[in-house]
């Protein structure tokens, strides 16, 4: 729960735990290390996009936040129906939980939905440990987004499996790296570009301006201020793009001994075609990491990926 410091002889308060909302609420005041989701506080700061008076609901913690940055105790009808919504979801009342309520402003609540759901799959597909999300939209029925994954034959952090979002269902394999994690679509010839409406350039949601890539990468890169696209000041980005590179380039090797060992167990949790031959799987992989640094501005911020 959000403020919330634990009970006697947890050190919440030593991690400052009670800070946890002003951290939400203040740009750049994150001081989240580097094994947690998130950075600068921006998750719940773009909420402002569409609402301008959210209201939060977690443990003790009841408030309305109003300019963006205050807030204020309430009693609001949105409080109550959170309230009553949580016990429903989770009725044994140590673990409430914590609800937000976002009243539209400017945006029509199914353009939102819409986007998400367009790529939840790949962002549960990246997530730590969500593994599925259901999204209720009402008249218009429930909506549901997972990963389901297992590790391939003799590797340690790759993982082949579906993600699945808004009637898509991609099989991909999830390359776990120690800043990130790449996803690359399977078809049975091998490796394939991700779907065009699938955003490549990810630092934990994906940022709005995409070049294509024809694969998923997901890091702590640096973005403008708007999130809009990485940040062109890119010393920072060429020392993680590289960092990233000799991490995908460890993992590739121990798919190479997994391949040239257990062909056949490697082939099948793939679904690759019967007949397939190693050499052209990573024919098609080359050609997937490869093919569109050609396309690419000399300028892009993107090629140092």
């Amino acid at each position: 729960a959000i403020n919330q410091v634990g009970s006697k002889g947890c050190p919440g308060r030593d991690r400052v735990y009670d800070q946890d909302l002003e951290k939400m609420l203040i740009l750049s005041a994150s001081d989240k290390g580097e094994d947690v989701t998130g950075k600068f506080g921006l998750g719940f700061k773009s909420v402002w996009l569409i609402s301008d008076r959210p209201t939060v609901v977690s443990g003790r913690l009841q408030a309305e936040i109003i300019g963006g940055l205050l807030p204020i105790a309430t009693q609001n009808t949105e409080s109550r129906e959170l309230r009553k919504r949580m016990s429903e979801f989770q009725p044994d009342s140590r673990w409430p939980g914590t609800g937000i309520s976002l009243p539209l402003v400017n945006v029509r609540g199914s353009d939102v939905l819409d986007q998400f759901s367009q790529v939840a799959g790949v962002m549960v597909a990246f997530a730590r440990n969500i593994r599925a999300i259901d999204i209720d939209r009402g008249t218009n029925g429930k909506v549901s987004a997972s990963w389901e994954g297992r590790l391939l034959p003799g590797c340690e952090n790759i993982y082949i499996g579906h993600a699945r979002q808004a009637g898509d269902d991609l099989l991909v394999l999830r390359i776990v790296l120690s800043d990130g994690a790449l996803l690359l679509s399977i078809g049975t010839q091998g490796f394939e570009e991700l779907p065009k409406e699938i955003p490549n350039l990810w630092v934990t949601a994906p940022i709005r301006e995409q070049e294509r890539i024809g694969f998923a990468i997901n890091a702590m890169f640096e973005v403008d201020a708007g999130r809009s696209r990485l940040s062109a000041s890119v010393t920072e980005n060429k020392y993680l793009a590289n960092r990233l590179g000799s991490q995908v380039a460890l993992e590739l090797d121990r798919l190479h001994n997994s391949v040239s060992s257990r062909w056949e167990d490697v082939s099948a949790a793939m679904q690759l075609a019967p007949g397939l031959e190693p050499y052209h799987l990573w024919a098609t992989l080359w050609k997937v990491l490869m093919a569109r640094l050609p396309q690419m501005p000399r300028d892009s911020s993107t090629r140092v990926i």
